[in-house]
């Protein structure tokens, strides 16, 4: 599936203000009607996605879709431009490893997330050749 990060949340990442749970940030450049999916899986704590805008406005968020405490999100873009993905803690107080995936496909392109602060958004590679 696409591309996948490894990372580690911990008491020093950022927190939500609406529940006190740490979160790490990534970001990622779309285009309007493509189809994304982000998958957090983690061992270690209830895994919970958000998918936001470049405005910060929530498009998409998720608990546990992703099968026992992992989440899930699959949504088209609603427009082309950088979004951010908030790999997050169920609770506060959650800590631990965690592995992000996102596959994202127009034209058969896979974007990979980057860590925030994003610099200029990534290159797009084609995945496969068409004939």
């Amino acid at each position: 599936m696409g591309t996948s990060v490894t990372g580690t949340l911990t008491a020093a990442d950022p927190v939500l203000p609406s529940d006190s749970s740490h979160y790490k940030l990534f970001t990622f450049y779309g285009t309007a009607g493509q189809t994304v999916e982000i998958r957090l899986v983690s061992s270690d704590f209830d895994a919970y996605v958000y998918l936001r805008d470049q405005n910060g406005q929530i498009i998409a968020q998720d608990d546990d879709s992703g099968g026992g405490l992992n989440a899930l999100i699959f949504c088209p873009l609603p427009r082309t431009g950088t979004y951010q993905i908030l790999a997050n803690a169920q609770r506060a107080n959650e800590y631990g490893t965690f592995t992000l995936s996102l596959a994202a496909t127009v034209d058969r392109v896979v974007r990979t997330p980057t860590p925030t602060p994003a610099q200029p958004p990534p290159v797009h590679e084609p995945v496969g050749a068409t004939p």
